[in-house]
């Protein structure tokens, strides 16, 4: 199996962080990984993309030029869509972007997270992250339970009670895959 997701968004939104979970989601698996980050200078709202490669051996091109997966965090990242491969996927974050492909999946990250963490942190949307890869996950049939190491490893850095909301994020959006997208074909089953 070889998977090359890019996922794309603004600073801010957690794209590095969430290339870093799904990489390690799939470490856990046995599977190999590449992360490969890229930002403008700016810390919040500039450019920010991190290619994920995921295979059964060892990952010899960690920055291909097409993708199977894009993850559209905001409107920009759609440029991108001229990266994927014909029958790729895109899971786009249908808060901020709209986008009409045969292969869209929306999930709406933004408004998920700001349920669940307005008037516990400053800036809700930083969350979205989580709750896009709640969703995926799901989507993609990993466990619920295959979220938490990942997101407390990566973020192993933030207090506990962050590492928490984190999570409880995450299984909103996983909530929200098994009500919403379980007609949604997993994209993985369709890769070499």
């Amino acid at each position: 199996m070889r998977v090359r997701f890019l996922i794309s968004g603004r600073g801010g939104l957690g794209v590095v962080e969430m290339g870093n979970m799904l990489a390690y989601m799939f470490i856990k698996r046995g599977l190999s990984t590449t992360v490969v980050p890229t930002y403008g200078p700016q810390t919040r709202g500039g450019f920010v993309e991190s290619v994920v490669v995921i295979q059964d051996e060892r990952v010899l091109n960690p920055i291909p030029t097409k993708f199977d997966i894009l993850i559209a965090m905001d409107a920009p990242a759609l440029n991108r869509v001229k990266d994927l491969m014909p029958n790729g996927t895109i899971f786009f974050n249908s808060t901020l972007v709209d986008v009409k492909w045969p292969q869209a999946v929306r999930v709406p990250a933004t408004e998920i997270s700001e349920s669940i963490a307005k008037d516990k942190i400053r800036e809700p949307r930083v969350t979205s992250n989580v709750s896009m890869l709640g969703a995926m996950a799901k989507v993609m049939e990993i466990k619920r339970e295959e979220l938490n190491e990942p997101i407390t490893t990566v973020l192993s850095d933030k207090p506990k009670s962050a590492i928490e909301l984190n999570i409880k994020i995450a299984n909103a959006g996983y909530d929200y895959a098994e009500r919403e997208l379980h007609n949604v074909k997993n994209p993985l089953n369709y890769l070499s």
